[in-house]
């Protein structure tokens, strides 16, 4: 473990019965920075897809109207 700590450039302090490091990491990319940011915007969409429809408010609607407009498109 200390070998592997010192290959990667870690402060390794092990008191007797634990052991505990900090790593140095790299500074992040902007092409990293793309990335996280895109894959918020991906589970934000998704998130909110995954809402059912009642849960989004709709300015004017009431619930009352709400069932109605949709009890009457699904009766022939």
């Amino acid at each position: 473990m200390r070998h592997l700590a010192g290959t990667l450039g870690a402060d390794l302090r092990s008191p007797p019965g634990e052991s505990e490091a900090a790593l140095t990491l790299a500074r992040p990319t902007p092409l990293s920075l793309w990335r996280e940011g895109l894959d918020g915007l991906l589970d934000l969409g998704l998130a909110a897809a995954a809402l059912p429809r009642e849960a989004i408010p709709v300015p004017g609607l009431t619930r009352a109207r709400a069932r109605r407009g949709r009890d009457s498109r699904t009766r022939p």
